[in-house]
């Protein structure tokens, strides 16, 4: 029998595997209330992804629509989902809208979002209540739990075999907005009490949360109760169906204060302390819609944290920010979001003004203009898609390279091969186009592929050699069920000045002294 879907070690890089094989989630994620209906599925989300060459779709499951009345339990939905996948040829990861989605709870049940008194709110410092179930409500939690477990267990039951559904992400960017922690009466009662042992082992320092962490009491103490939850929620799941799990991140945003972002959200600050209270969790993965995608991807992707991206931007720079993730922090997953928007360019779609949301959320507008990236995105995907076997093969080791044109002033970069290297040359940055990026791995003594786009190639000598060289051979084409098919072979003025243009290409080249 197979094994389930893992994540495993190859050259030293996590690796995501499906099938026992290894696997790169070429995904995107679906609109918020996409799945709520099968007609809406069918009508405006499984015709949309064609042309994509996606291989993943990241769909939610809303704790609402699952158990509708109190311990009855609804799978038509989830099931009718998987079956679709298959049909499309697509992988499923699935994001559990359970207790807390975006700092809210919006997604419980109709009978507990009536029941206020066995399931209580947030309240801030002056009394008002926010709309989200306190993290320090058991019974709430105990709901949580249970219902999970009924959705795992019918994965399992139902998929097991296929592996269709390969990771879970359980709720959504937890935590509290507008307040820095929960000022109710039962939260007051134990933020004034000795922290808890293990936080105490952790911070090596016993004490109130205030005597301990200080100015960031209010977060720490948020964080262990969210991360309470998840522990539960993880550790029932991993016990039941052993696939990997992970929890999204709301990153830190100016002025760098607990609420504005959602505190209790594992946060850079926040994430060794989430990683000691969650051992269960797979990883922690970054919503990445700033400009400073390196920088995030430079956090998040250390200390063994396997880097998934479930949320990215969806105009053109996500193309290159595709190469640079795959090919630096070896990505898991890279999943621009409202991928059904893509195939119609649609900036303002059926789910309404995107801009008006994000302005309210302090959120770069133009991060979500989708406009003309349908093409430069599924030239993207099906090239590595094809190009996986050699990914993995090289991943981790000397001779895979990554770059990305991170400042408008970045000139390019020098790639060091066996006896040469490649200079790199990024072209100027043109409006609604990739910026420069890709991959270079070298295969052979001095040759290799470049997979990416907006650039030219040069070799040059090493620092202190006088050799002349010549390119010998350039091709253009890709890869088809792991064999190279060439397009074209390049002479001339391509070979004299090899380049690839904003459409993502691939070139294989051999080079010798002259």
């Amino acid at each position: 029998m197979k094994s389930q879907p893992s994540i495993k070690i190859i050259n030293n890089v996590q690796t995501l595997f499906v099938n026992d094989k290894p696997f790169i989630a070429l995904a995107g994620e679906i609109h918020n209330s996409s799945a709520s209906t099968k007609v809406y599925m069918e009508e405006k989300v499984w015709p949309s992804l064609q042309g994509l060459n996606l291989n993943s779709l990241i769909v939610p499951i809303y704790w609402e629509t699952t158990e509708p009345e109190e311990g009855r339990f609804e799978f038509d939905l989830l099931d009718d989902i998987i079956e679709n996948a298959r049909k499309n040829d697509l992988k499923l990861i699935f994001l559990w809208f359970g207790l807390w989605k975006n700092g809210l709870s919006t997604y419980i049940p109709n009978w507990m979002k009536k029941n206020k008194k066995d399931y209580f709110y947030v309240e801030k410092k002056n009394g008002e209540r926010i709309y989200t179930i306190s993290p320090l409500c058991e019974k709430a939690i105990e709901k949580d739990v249970k219902a999970f477990s009924k959705v795992i267990e019918h994965i399992k039951e139902i998929d097991e075999k296929e592996q269709t559904v390969i990771m879970v992400q359980i709720e959504n960017e937890i935590g509290i907005l507008g307040s820095d922690m929960d000022y109710s009466e039962i939260a007051m009662i134990n933020f004034e009490k000795e922290i808890p042992k293990e936080v105490s082992s952790y911070a090596k320092k016993d004490g109130t949360w205030k005597d301990v962490f200080k100015e960031y009491a209010e977060e720490y103490f948020m964080v262990y109760y969210y991360a309470q939850a998840i522990k539960r929620l993880s550790q029932v799941g991993k016990g039941i169906y052993d696939i990997p799990y992970y929890i999204n991140v709301w990153l830190e945003k100016f002025p760098w204060r607990a609420g504005n972002h959602p505190s209790g959200g594992p946060t850079i600050r926040m994430l060794n302390f989430w990683r000691y209270l969650t051992p269960d969790i797979s990883a922690y993965a970054p919503d990445i819609y700033v400009p400073n995608f390196s920088d995030i991807c430079d956090e998040y992707a250390q200390n063994n944290n396997p880097l998934i991206i479930p949320e990215a931007r969806r105009d053109l720079i996500t193309v290159s920010n595709l190469f640079y993730a795959i090919g630096k922090y070896h990505a898991l997953c890279f999943s621009p979001f409202g991928i059904e928007d893509f195939k119609n360019n649609s900036e303002i779609s059926e789910n309404g003004n995107q801009n008006d949301i994000l302005q309210s959320l302090s959120i770069d507008a133009s991060a979500f203009n989708c406009s003309g990236t349908f093409n430069y995105l599924s030239r993207a995907y099906g090239l590595i898609k094809e190009m996986m076997p050699m990914i993995f093969k090289f991943q981790g080791t000397n001779l895979m390279h990554s770059f990305l044109k991170i400042k408008e002033s970045d000139r390019g970069v020098n790639i060091p091969l066996s006896d040469f290297e490649a200079k790199i040359t990024f072209l100027p940055n043109r409006e609604n186009r990739p910026v420069s990026a890709g991959i270079l791995i070298e295969t052979g003594i001095n040759e290799g592929y470049i997979i990416g786009t907006s650039l030219n190639i040069d070799f040059i000598p090493k620092r202190g050699d006088d050799s002349q060289i010549q390119i010998i051979n350039l091709e253009e084409g890709e890869f088809k069920e792991g064999i190279w098919k060439i397009k074209r072979i390049l002479n001339g003025d391509e070979r004299y000045h090899p380049a690839i243009g904003e459409m993502p290409s691939i070139l294989r080249f051999e080079i010798d002294r002259f």
